[in-house]
């Protein structure tokens, strides 16, 4: 979206408090919508923004991370202080020494999530790619410093047959202990609204994927309305069990509350996100 990146961003500076008008009490409530700042200026970093927050450098405030249609992704540090941030000019991630970018046809860029993927101890950047495609650049530098290597497409089969994963166009991807082994999975939104779910049959600092299944809801796959679903992962409703916060192609937060249990999470029909009693809609581009 042209400025914003506020559907990420409102959500995870919400205040975790009881939402009136969710079928499952919701623990956000989200006020009036402001466009977030850097220098005194609106960021804009053009179509399909891909915002999170992410201790960059650690110095406990954490930073805003933007992956942006031109395929680069930004670093924001906050010179503030973790309840108030305040954003200076950016600069972006390194490859290669080199500008990382990842790029293709349609509107998405790059779809970027600060994760600790090996036993290093250093943050990796995994990216979802317009293609459907998934990426993984490790950290050849310091955890409160880090720059990446070229990056290595992540695969799923069993061994001898792995193939790239590829999810049919604008990858989303997303890292949870899905079914609670202590060993990392990955969902994976997609262009066409379903959620991919590649269970880690290796250990968590390596994982290996070797099939791949679907999000469900009642029964069937969950297609997200509108398609384009983007999850994040996490109990949003106080119940112990991790829940689904998605966006759509209609600009809306769709939250799938857990019916199942936190292994083995279900879910059955979803609610719209609201901010100052209203959903949450921003039609001006996907």
């Amino acid at each position: 979206m042209k400025r914003a990146i506020l559907m990420m961003l409102a959500v995870f500076a919400a205040t975790a408090t009881a939402n009136e008008g969710f079928a499952t009490e919701l623990l956000l409530r989200l006020g009036s919508r402001k466009f977030v700042q850097a220098d005194g200026l609106d960021i804009a970093v053009g179509t399909y923004s891909v915002p999170s927050f992410v201790d960059w450098d650690n110095d406990n405030a954490k930073d805003l991370i933007i992956g942006a249609k031109d395929g680069k992704v930004r670093v924001y540090i906050n010179t503030g202080a973790e309840s108030n941030p305040q954003f200076a000019s950016y600069f972006y991630v390194q490859s290669n020494e080199t500008d990382l970018i990842r790029t293709g046809p349609g509107c998405m860029g790059c779809f970027p999530r600060v994760v600790y993927w090996d036993a290093d101890g250093c943050k990796d950047l995994l990216i979802g790619r317009v293609d459907g495609k998934v990426e993984i650049f490790l950290n050849v530098a310091t955890d409160d410093n880090p720059t990446f290597d070229g990056g290595t497409l992540l695969q799923v089969g069993p061994p001898g047959s792995k193939a790239d994963i590829s999810v049919a166009g604008r990858a989303t991807p997303a890292v949870v202990d899905w079914n609670n082994d202590g060993a990392k999975d990955l969902l994976v939104g997609a262009r066409y609204g379903r959620i991919y779910i590649y269970l880690n049959e290796g250990t968590d600092t390596e994982p290996d994927f070797r099939s791949v299944a679907f999000v469900r809801e009642n029964g069937s796959d969950l297609f997200v309305p509108s398609q384009r679903s983007s999850p994040v992962v996490m109990d949003l409703d106080g119940d112990g069990k991790k829940d689904i916060l998605t966006g759509n192609t209609n600009g809306q937060l769709l939250f799938y509350s857990n019916t199942g249990t936190d292994a083995d999470p279900k879910f059955s029909g979803y609610d719209l996100v609201k901010a100052d009693g209203v959903a949450i809609d921003l039609p001006d581009s996907p």
